[in-house]
């Protein structure tokens, strides 16, 4: 996440845990980054800054899987990620840089995309229960405040800070031991932005249980720059912003 996209923002303050979460050793990937270490401890949020050539999307879509290093190796608490399959086995979240291509499917209901990842909790046989898809969908809106109709409304008639909410709510649905969010506020208004960030932070906090997530005004700030990577963390669940 870029320094211009949380101007008004301040994380709040907290203590790290011990144990690595998420972590990252020699990546390089040809054109994009080259010989990364990364680190990121229980409670700990690490973002990102750089310009849009710098390589920080492409480093964030390999920790989740999405592209293959030339060299390197990322683990989730120990666990070798060399896929997008094994990021989820192992509980990594992730939000995309592209919402409207990558993040929710339009036609499909606020229940349907922000259950993708749960499905298969939600019912018996391969069967998804409507109710029980739409009961949990109900808290996702709850706890992330999303100005809509109802579970059963089109994410594409949402607005933008409401479809990424969408998105965050999947990513956060199976409770991820790790979070990976690229540019979670682009495209949405400065009210939109607090709300976003003050989620994922409520997510680091609440750690190992699912997430109960609420609205939060709290001003904060993340400092610009290609070498400037902010750390703050408490036990619990692991962030990363790029």
């Amino acid at each position: 996440m870029t320094g211009e996209a949380t101007a008004t923002y301040t994380y709040r303050s907290r203590t790290a845990g011990t144990g690595v979460v998420l972590a990252a050793k020699g990546l390089s990937l040809t054109g994009r980054y080259e010989a990364v270490d990364l680190t990121v401890r229980s409670g700990e949020i690490v973002g990102l800054a750089g310009s849009g050539s710098s390589g920080k999307v492409g480093l964030a879509e390999t920790l989740v899987g999405l592209r293959r290093p030339d060299k390197g190796v990322v683990s989730v608490n120990g666990t070798p990620i060399k896929d997008v399959p094994s990021a989820l086995k192992a509980g990594l979240g992730f939000v995309p840089q592209d919402r409207h291509h990558e993040g929710f499917v339009p036609l499909l209901s606020i229940a349907e995309n922000a259950t993708i990842p749960i499905a298969h909790k939600l019912g018996r046989f391969g069967f998804v229960s409507p109710a029980s898809r739409r009961a949990r969908a109900v808290e996702m809106i709850k706890d992330l405040d999303i100005k809509t109709e109802g579970p059963d409304q089109p994410v594409g008639d949402l607005s933008g800070g409401n479809a990424q909410k969408v998105v965050l709510a999947r990513a956060l649905a199976d409770d991820p031991k790790a979070l990976v969010v690229i540019n979670p506020t682009a495209g949405v208004d400065v009210k939109a932005k607090q709300s976003l960030l003050g989620a994922v932070e409520d997510a680091v906090e609440r750690g190992g249980s699912r997430p109960g997530l609420r609205r939060t005004g709290r001003p904060a700030r993340l400092r610009q720059g290609a070498g400037d990577v902010p750390r703050q963390g408490r036990e619990g669940r692991a962030a990363w912003l790029e």
